[in-house]
């Protein structure tokens, strides 16, 4: 009888540990914390030669170090201190991995998008529009 107690009590606890690890897993992205950090080094080297990115209404498709400079000078802008992970996942065609996120300020928030290519790894577009 002690040991089936024992037994249930471990499964129990290891299912909760591991839960826990799986839900905290979810709740951070390295781009994102690159991003909000402003850190310029991390996502120069994890990007595509050429990226899109949109902020509000505007567009642009420029070299990497131009695009990844123009966000983090936004998000210095706008104060970004903190997001929420909404969802990840792959486009239709398989070709792109994606994250979404809220981007939260003292001036408002941002829906984020960023967009990495599932063959190369490397991050194709960033995309914030204010919600």
């Amino acid at each position: 009888m002690t040991k089936k107690i024992d037994l249930r009590l471990f499964f129990v606890s290891l299912f909760i540990f591991l839960s826990v690890g799986v839900s905290s897993a979810q709740k951070t992205d390295p781009g994102i914390d690159a991003l909000i950090n402003q850190n310029a080094d991390y996502l120069i080297q994890r990007a595509d030669n050429s990226i899109h990115l949109t902020i509000g209404q505007t567009n642009r498709t420029a070299d990497k170090k131009l695009v990844i400079q123009s966000a983090i000078d936004f998000v210095r802008e706008q104060s970004f201190s903190r997001y929420t992970i909404r969802h990840r996942g792959t486009s239709a065609d398989g070709a792109q991995r994606y994250i979404i996120a809220n981007l939260s300020s003292s001036q408002g928030t941002y829906r984020l998008f960023m967009h990495y290519s599932i063959e190369t790894k490397r991050l194709k577009e960033i995309r914030m529009i204010q919600t």
